[in-house]
């Protein structure tokens, strides 16, 4: 029965590649090595803060005059790395969760937190109470994470003084000269 089982995840997982291959004509990770080179995700960032993820705000509509809705969650903003006109809290759309999504030790990172490699191309989960590393770009929706696929744009942080905080802090100045 566990064999059945296997068998059937694996078809189903398979289908649902060709699906999005089929879709965008390539892999979301395709062409996306430059995003997740991690001065330039610093240097094409429009803005660079460390949050801590807090509650749902609420929802919004992704589509007009369909019943389609989307979590919206509230992160409470404790420094600006990089960027000007920043709000104390920002809303940002996906999931809470119990559990912590750290990246493997190794930094720099270039390569998106574990959830995110669930096929989706982005991380769209966060502890509730953890702190994230976001690195946003300015949109028609405000400010968001989903910029760079596959790379580390919202990284989960381990404390105030996470190693991988504390690259990029050291990597700020180098990484708008790179631009």
């Amino acid at each position: 029965m566990k064999r059945l089982l296997r068998f059937g995840l694996v078809v189903a997982l398979l289908w649902c590649l060709s699906v999005t291959l089929a879709s965008t004509g390539k892999a979301c990770g395709a062409g996306s090595r430059e995003s997740a080179d991690p001065k330039l995700l610093i240097a094409q960032a429009d803005v660079i803060v460390r949050a801590v993820a807090m509650t749902y705000r609420g929802e919004i509509l992704l589509e007009p005059d369909a019943y389609r809705y989307e979590p919206l969650i509230e992160f409470k903003v404790l420094e600006i790395l990089k960027g000007e006109g920043v709000p104390k809290a920002l809303h940002i759309w996906g999931g809470l969760s119990i559990k912590d999504d750290f990246n493997m030790p190794g930094e720099p990172f270039n390569a998106i937190r574990p959830s995110g490699a669930e096929g989706s191309c982005y991380a769209y989960r966060y502890k509730k109470d953890g702190e994230f590393l976001l690195f946003l770009k300015r949109s028609e929706r405000g400010l968001t994470p989903y910029w760079a696929s596959m790379a580390p744009a919202n990284q989960q942080l381990r404390s105030a003084d996470d190693p991988w905080l504390l690259w990029v802090r050291n990597n700020l100045g180098s990484a708008a000269k790179k631009q």
